[in-house]
This record gives structure tokens, sequence and C-alpha cells, in this order.
């Protein structure tokens, strides 16, 4: 009993200091005048919430998708578009999520921003497999292998052959999975990428 109390206490001042920074942030909005500097402090609220409740997260997503929206902001919107979509997905809502994250591609495609088209095709992927159409998640994630390769992401790279690997694997092509799995392998190690090694 003494170790549940400690616990509650615990999980109590985990949950007041996520508010506190949740309440300066939000603080910081509500002072804030110029919408560059507001939509960057939307992406640290965004990231913020997510930490402890996603629907949270999903309502600053939409506030900022609709203030980037608003001042035409090419860079942030394909962001924010990301993280609304990466929202709807963690809530499981497929279609919601699907379609922000097509509309980050094309957001990002038309900055020219690589690395970002290749991050949201992935997550396109994911949607893909977890509506069991693998075929389509492994040519996506084979599209952002070559995007990752053409800004040389190392990084990036590894994470695309980890994902083909898995893409293969859940298709029962098991020596084509170890083959992506084993340049994955390699390449986290000549980088020292040890989050990607991990997976």
């Amino acid at each position: 009993m003494k170790y549940l109390a400690i616990i509650i206490l615990f999980l109590g001042q985990l949950l007041n200091a996520q508010n506190s920074v949740i309440d300066s942030l939000n603080n910081a909005l509500i002072l804030e005048k110029r919408d560059t500097s507001k939509l960057r402090i939307y992406k640290e609220l965004i990231a913020e919430a997510n930490n402890y409740d996603l629907a949270r997260g999903l309502m600053y997503a939409k506030q900022a998708v609709a203030l980037a929206e608003k001042v035409n902001s090419e860079k942030w919107k394909p962001v924010f578009y990301e993280m609304q979509g990466r929202n709807h997905a963690n809530l499981v809502q497929l279609d919601s999520a699907m379609f922000f994250f097509n509309k980050a591609v094309t957001g990002y495609r038309y900055i020219k921003n690589i690395r970002g088209e290749a991050t949201s095709k992935f997550k396109i992927a994911w949607v893909y497999k977890r509506k069991g159409q693998i075929d389509k998640a492994l040519q996506l994630d084979l599209a952002s292998l070559k995007l990752m390769e053409s800004i040389d992401d190392k990084a990036g790279i590894c994470d695309a052959l980890i994902r083909v690997s898995d893409d293969l694997t859940r298709q029962e092509r098991l020596k084509e999975a170890m083959e992506y799995a084993k340049r994955a392998i390699e390449l986290s190690k000549k980088y020292k990428l040890e989050s990607e090694y991990y997976h």
C-alpha cells in the first residue's frame, strides 16, 4: 500500500510538470504577436501534448494547420499536415491520417523538402500496413529509400532499409528481408546510428 501511494504521488507530480509545460507554451502562444513565432510554439505544444494526451495533441495540430493555412506558410503547412496525420494515425483514424499525410507529401514536394516527403511516405506506408495492404506499403517504403539516398541521409536510409525489411518479412520473403536488414546493420554500425541499430 505504501508503494502504491508513492507511485500515485510520483505520477501526479509528473502530470503536473507536463501540465506546467503545456500551460507555459499556451501562455507564450497568447502573448506572441507574430504568426511565424506562433507556428514554432505550436510545434512544441503538439509534441508536448502528444506525450500524454493524443486528443489534445490533435486539437493543437488542427489549430496549427488552420493558422499555417491562414498565413499561407508553404514551409509550415506540410509540417502540421504531417503532425495532424500522425495524431489521427495514433488514434487509429486511418482515413483521416492518410488524407493529411498525402497533403504533407504534396506540400513537401512543392517546397522541395525531400526528407519531409520521405518521412510522410513512411507514415502513409504505416497506414497501409495497418490496413493489411503490404504491397502498397512496400512500394512507398522503397520510394522513400530512394529519396533518402538522393540526399545521402544516412539515418533516413537506414530507417528505410529497416521498413523495407519489415515489409518483406510480412510478405514472407525472408531472404530478401534479410538482405535489407544486413544493409541496415552495416550502415548503422559504420555511422554509429544507435537507435537504427537497435531496430
